[in-house]
């Protein structure tokens, strides 16, 4: 009878044990998927910020300015359109002969080489304006060269097809794109629109 008590006692033990072990493997797991669903669910966003700031640039693309038009009579004049030009930038981690792609671009668009070859190796970026108000015909040269590391934006730069007519009632827009004095000021908000994002990994 003492070994059979002593057999049960023993039993016993180990099935608490056991049960123990259990309960700390599952108290385990449950810690991990809380650790999980808060990693993935609830920090997703902060997490996905923070990847994504380390590959992906952002660079904003401005919007597309409003004309201004007039009334002659039934018909609409043009007084104030956008002239489009180009902005050329380079991506420096994609150049690989920065003084060759800078003779390149002085011989089309003018400016300094020395300039564009210090820009073109700029560290730790992915963008680099080297000139504005490109024409078309520039353009299409520089497309030409098939330069890896060269690239256009469209921008618009308001032009005004009636001359100096009306031009202290207009006013005019500054480099950065604001309404300055007259119309382009008063309604300057409804006239810069909304501008948008260019992404690069």
């Amino acid at each position: 009878m003492a070994y059979l008590a002593s057999s049960e006692g023993n039993t016993y033990q180990s099935i608490k044990r056991i049960r123990i072990w259990y309960a700390l493997l599952i108290l385990v797991m449950a810690i991990f998927l809380v650790r999980v669903f808060y990693l993935q669910v609830i920090r997703y966003d902060h997490y996905k910020n923070a990847a994504l700031s380390d590959q992906l640039k952002q660079y904003q693309v401005p919007a597309t300015r409003g004309s201004i038009l007039g009334y002659d009579g039934d018909k609409t004049l043009p007084i104030v359109l956008n002239e489009k030009l180009y902005t050329l930038y380079a991506d420096p981690a994609f150049i690989k002969d920065a003084p060759k792609v800078a003779r390149d671009v002085t011989n089309i668009v003018g400016g300094d080489t020395d300039k564009y070859e210090k820009l073109m190796r700029t560290k730790d970026s992915r963008y680099q304006i080297l000139a504005k108000k490109v024409t078309e015909e520039q353009k299409d040269k520089i497309t030409k060269l098939e330069h890896p590391g060269l690239g256009t934006t469209r921008q618009d730069y308001r032009t005004y097809p009636q001359g100096t007519l009306a031009s202290q009632v207009l006013g005019f827009v500054n480099d950065e794109g604001v309404g300055s004095y007259g119309i382009e000021q008063a309604l300057n908000d409804k006239l810069k629109g909304q501008a948008g994002e260019l992404k690069a990994i």
